[in-house]
């Protein structure tokens, strides 16, 4: 009866391992905006490392000179209330015609 023999000569053979995956970064951060309004332009690549205090967006300008004049008038308005109510109240403090808190003239 006939037998086949193989010779095995041993060597070195690289090891190759093809493994599908998916990478995270451990340091996940969100996007907030901290105001509203229009984007003009975005100045960072998808995907780019980015860094503190790197600036990643572009707004529209033109509301923030309106929304400054409009926050200026309140502030306005709001001091105007707030000296009227001291001239009103000032002299009911003074007859005990109100409840007393730490009230100082």
């Amino acid at each position: 009866m006939e037998v086949a023999a193989v010779v095995l000569i041993p060597k070195d053979v690289p090891v190759v391992k093809t493994l599908v995956a998916q990478t995270e970064s451990p340091r996940a951060v969100d996007i907030v905006a901290r105001i509203s309004g229009f984007l003009d332009g975005i100045a960072y690549a998808e995907g780019q490392l980015v860094q503190e205090s790197q600036v990643l967006f572009q707004l529209d300008q033109k509301p923030f000179p309106a929304h400054a004049a409009g926050s200026e008038l309140k502030q306005q308005a709001r001091s105007w209330t707030a000296r009227a109510s001291y001239k009103r109240i000032k002299p009911l403090a003074a007859e005990n015609a109100v409840s007393q808190c730490n009230f100082k003239t």
